[in-house]
């Protein structure tokens, strides 16, 4: 369905903008709150669940978060003042468990990251500082059982397996 503007409402600085739903009523699929330039989006599915929240001005700043048609949280993250990713970044799958759990400093990934599966199972636990691989980092099978071990000296490969480079 192509989207069709059903009006445009301006109310103390706060742009916002309504579509037509399916049954043809109003829906908030995007509003815009403007102030000292800098831009509050939210944007809305059409079933009135918000899909995504955040401050733009040119560049991503502060809180962000992004939501499934369900209502449940997609991302979580911070954006500093440069545009860059600070602090945790968290990613979900649909039924609400963790995809991804890591955390960035000057939009660059430090300390402990870990990637899992849909069923809880933690597949990646990797080190990071500076952007970089640092100290161990693990590889999991989908049943949780150890696949790879090594361990980084400042994104050098320095063990592989227990099997020292």
């Amino acid at each position: 369905m192509e989207h069709q503007l059903h009006s445009v409402e301006n109310n103390n600085g706060e742009t916002r903008v309504y579509y037509m739903q399916s049954d043809g009523s109003k829906g908030p699929l995007e509003s815009i709150i403007h102030g000292s330039f800098i831009f509050v989006r939210e944007c809305y599915y059409y079933n009135g669940q918000i899909k995504a929240t955040g401050s733009y001005n040119n560049k991503w700043n502060g809180e962000f978060k992004s939501y499934y048609e369900n209502g449940r949280p997609y991302i979580t993250c911070n954006y500093n003042n440069d545009g860059g990713l600070e602090g945790e970044y968290k990613a979900y799958y649909d039924n609400n468990s963790i995809y991804i759990d890591w955390f960035y400093v000057n939009n660059k990934l430090n300390g402990n990251c870990k990637k899992y599966l849909m069923n809880g199972k933690l597949v990646e636990d990797y080190n990071y500082t500076n952007g970089l691989y640092n100290g161990e980092c693990k590889d999991y099978d989908e049943n949780g059982n150890l696949m790879n071990s090594s361990y980084y000296i400042n994104g050098k490969l320095r063990r592989l397996n227990n099997t020292y480079l």
